[in-house]
């Protein structure tokens, strides 16, 4: 039996939105009765009023329509009309869009929000026959959302590409200008591309106008994009902002001619050693001659290390080491780890504000760029260094990390170390997902811990997620029959009941269908 994607996915997040539910069914007693058989479809839609909130309900609808019959299929809608939060029923009706797209169509176009209703409009658009996009097109361009417009024209018919680039073109923003112009671009029938080019050479800001322009290159005829490849170096090597800079001269680097690599090696002064110059390098590489990447890669590497030693200058090491020729790549190797080695324990603390798991996380990055000699090495003295980490919660996260390079003899210390360590965890929602992690490595152990988890819906959905070995089934049925709150239970035996041989099938289902008459006799 399989669980719809709306009920299965993302089932933490579900939880924290739904943690002071007391009463009502749950979507995922809803699909268990159904698919073992204890209610049909039409039953199950009889029952959506009783759900205990609109995420149940939404999620009991995503996975009912596809099985309604079509006589049902008008009830079915009215529910999702009647849905009072309009961005629920916008997430709802994407969901249906595949099976119901007309209809959902006509609920999302009654929006009071116009962003929301142009939004959904167009996110229908890939499930719509072609004659409902007019109307899709329509609701766009009255509400001229430019983001919109970029997502709609791919599902347009080409009849309609005229009047889209049009709306483009009328565009006031720049920067939208020439996004929606390099969206565009591999639509665009000859004589409209020529058009589309003409405006992206009349767009006076360097970003935009870069924009636009690598955007067409590849889809340009060779002269035309000769020229356009030149100019839109030319604006690209004017961006005042360093990342967008970055960004544009690393998309445009497969299309330079040789000729040109020069200029755009020239930008790399503009970048500061402690900022993009790394990764701007690291882009051009795969496009340089060998002679001219070497020496790029060489000086990139001298740039790097004139950083003070640190976390910044390890990460920008790293970045450069899969470019760099075999003997800077060994003397960069060292200088990461050295750096990574003597990292004082405030280094990173901003960021994961554990003493020592900075320095840890950071030799975790190193060692699988290291030689197998060397990597041996590294390896323990990183899993000694985390081993004297006093924070059990740093602790556990350390091990977590050095996990894919241990050798066996460490494993089962570090998997330990790693399952305990989620108790300093101070948040269930946090130590749940932590434990979701590492349950593939240490069912047993995950499964102990899971239901030492304060709050029943993180235990509910850990318990409903994990992935258990046949073994451990039994143990986890009566973790899950042991939640006191009657939703959180079902929400348990909703994700493990599939799972479960015959014997263990039956006793979930009949705890199941006894909230279920629990529920029948306080209405």
């Amino acid at each position: 039996m399989e669980r719809s994607a709306a009920i299965q996915g993302a089932s933490f997040e579900l939880a924290r939105r739904r943690t002071e539910i007391t009463g009502g069914l749950s979507a995922g007693l809803v699909e268990l009765l159904v698919t073992a058989g204890v209610w049909s479809p039409g039953e199950a839609l009889s029952h959506l009023p009783r759900l205990a909130t609109e995420l149940d309900r939404c999620g009991v609808l995503e996975y009912l329509v596809p099985l309604l019959p079509a006589d049902l299929l008008a009830p079915a809608l009215a529910s999702v009309a009647s849905v009072d939060d309009e961005w629920q029923r916008a997430e709802l009706l994407e969901a249906l869009a595949p099976h119901v797209p007309v209809e959902a169509l006509a609920i999302a176009a009654a929006f009071g929000d116009e962003e929301l209703r142009t939004g959904t409009m167009v996110r229908l658009a890939p499930h719509l026959p072609p004659e409902q996009l007019d109307e899709v097109l329509a609701a766009v361009l009255a509400a001229p959302r430019e983001w919109d417009l970029r997502r709609l024209a791919p599902h347009l018919p080409a009849d309609r590409l005229r009047t889209v680039l049009d709306a483009a073109l009328s565009i006031f923003t720049p920067f939208w200008r020439g996004v929606v112009l390099a969206d565009l671009a591999p639509l665009l029938p000859p004589d409209l591309r020529a058009e589309a080019l003409a405006a992206a050479y009349a767009i006076a800001e360097p970003g935009p106008r870069s924009r636009a322009l690598v955007g067409l290159v590849p889809h340009l005829a060779a002269d035309e994009r000769a020229t356009a490849v030149e100019a839109a170096l030319t604006a690209a090597v004017a961006i005042p902002f360093e990342h967008a800079r970055f960004e544009r001269l690393t998309e445009l680097m497969p299309y330079l001619p040789a000729l040109l690599h020069e200029r755009a090696i020239a930008a790399l002064s503009g970048f500061p050693p402690d900022g993009s110059r790394a990764a701007a390098a690291a882009g051009f590489a795969p496009h340089l001659e060998p002679d001219l990447r070497t020496a790029v890669m060489r000086q990139t590497l001298a740039d790097t290390l004139t950083i003070a030693p640190g976390s910044a200058r390890v990460a920008r090491l790293l970045i450069l080491l899969p470019h760099l020729p075999d003997d800077a790549r060994a003397a960069a190797r060292r200088q990461a780890l050295a750096d990574a080695t003597t990292l004082p324990d405030d280094d990173l603390a901003a960021r994961v504000n554990q003493p020592g798991l900075g320095r840890i996380l950071r030799l975790a990055g190193v060692i699988p760029h290291l030689p197998p000699d060397e990597r041996t090495a590294a390896v323990e003295q990183t899993y000694a260094a985390a081993l004297a980490v006093t924070h059990a919660g740093a602790r556990g996260a350390a091990m977590t990390a050095l996990l894919p390079y241990l050798p066996e003899q460490h494993r089962d210390t570090a998997l330990h170390l790693a399952v305990t360590g989620t108790r300093a965890t101070r948040r269930d929602l946090w130590r749940a997902r932590e434990l979701f992690a590492l349950a593939e490595h240490r069912p047993a152990e995950v499964l102990a811990e899971a239901v030492t988890l304060l709050g029943e819906p993180w235990r509910a959905n850990l318990l409903a997620a994990l992935p258990l070995p046949p073994d451990l089934l039994p143990e986890a049925l009566a973790a899950a029959l042991a939640i006191t709150n009657p939703y959180w239970r079902t929400v348990a035996l909703a994700g493990l009941t599939p799972n479960l041989p015959p014997d263990l099938r039956s006793q979930a289902l009949d705890a199941a269908v006894a909230v279920l008459d629990d529920r029948r006799s306080r209405v």
